[in-house]
């Protein structure tokens, strides 16, 4: 019994001594792992892993959102290369037309039935006139088949609303309305008090004080309105006699 207690005293003494070897080794290891290196990261540092150790997780956090410009940058450069990628494409499309009418014209050159062909399919004067006039007109009742949509769709819309009894105007709610009525009647009652306010100065005044007699002072003599109206003065009966010797002359 001593025996086997020994043993399993010494075993244990022993499984002490390694784990005390293995706590030693991962403190080692800790601090290893969260000390900080005495460098300055940039932004070309991210890539290489050596670099960095675990101490460097709030640098490398700073490091990393320092990119976010160049993320935002580069992606307005994508939607710029797309943009100019699809002009591209249109330019190209368009030297393309231009290359086969170049072709063809220099056929045209040699080849008289390919330049009779040709002269045919191109259009005149008058042809592209009426063909202008086309393209309007068809714009035209493109807009007006827009509208009469337009139209007929708000007909659909009122003819269901009437065929299942719902009202097309909404009408007011108790609380619009009662708040309605509210401000109706409290004008109403301003504009009552002041008409009040009003009557009650208008009778205060005394209207008889403002009577004053008008009299003519006698300094301005007697007036116009007596004198009779066939008086004429002696130069227009000058003047008028003259202009009748005139005539009679």
């Amino acid at each position: 019994m001593q025996t086997e207690c020994a043993y399993l005293f010494s075993s244990l003494a022993k499984e002490l001594e390694n784990l005390r070897v293995l706590a030693e080794e991962a403190g080692k290891k800790k601090e290893e792992l969260r000390k900080r290196s005495n460098h300055s990261f940039t932004k070309t540092d991210l890539v290489d892993p050596q670099k960095w150790t675990m101490g460097d997780v709030q640098q490398y956090g700073r490091v990393l959102a320092q990119l976010q410009d160049d993320v935002k940058n580069i992606k307005d450069q994508r939607i710029l290369l797309k943009r100019t990628l699809r002009e591209l494409e249109s330019n190209m499309l368009k030297a393309g037309t231009r290359k086969e009418e170049i072709v063809r014209f220099n056929r045209a050159k040699t080849d008289e039935e390919f330049a009779k062909m040709l002269k045919v399919r191109t259009l005149g004067p008058e042809h592209l006139e009426a063909q202008s006039q086309l393209r309007r007109d068809i714009q035209v009742v493109r807009d007006r088949v827009q509208k009469l949509e337009d139209n007929l769709q708000g007909c659909k819309t009122k003819l269901s609303q009437f065929q299942i009894g719902k009202p097309g105007l909404r009408a007011p709610s108790l609380d619009t309305v009662n708040r309605t009525f509210r401000n109706i009647n409290l004008a109403i009652n301003q504009q009552t008090e002041d008409i009040s306010k009003l009557a009650a100065r208008m009778s205060k005044l005394d209207m008889s004080s403002l009577q004053v007699s008008i009299t003519r002072d006698k300094r301005l003599g007697e007036s116009t309105a007596k004198r009779p109206i066939n008086v004429t003065p002696h130069v227009a009966v000058t003047t008028a006699a003259a202009l009748n010797a005139e005539r009679s002359a």
